[in-house]
């Protein structure tokens, strides 16, 4: 291990830092969970689209017009 110079720091941020490594990332989640959520999508079924809530109305459908591409 090559020793950090850090300056300007206090040591409970270098002790912080050090511990980083040690620690466990449980924000990563590892095969299992993956492979457990993927599980549990495919036995729920394929989701059922729903129609926007709201006061929404389109009065005008029309090709987007791009210049160089047609």
């Amino acid at each position: 291990r090559k020793p950090v110079r850090m300056m300007g720091i206090f040591s409970n941020e270098i002790e912080e830092v050090s511990d980083n490594g040690t620690r466990l990332d449980l924000r990563i989640a590892g095969f299992a969970e993956e492979d457990n959520r993927l599980r549990q999508r495919m036995a729920e079924g394929p989701p059922v689209a729903k129609l926007p809530k709201g006061t929404y109305i389109f009065c005008d459908f029309h090709t987007l017009q791009i210049p160089g591409i047609e």
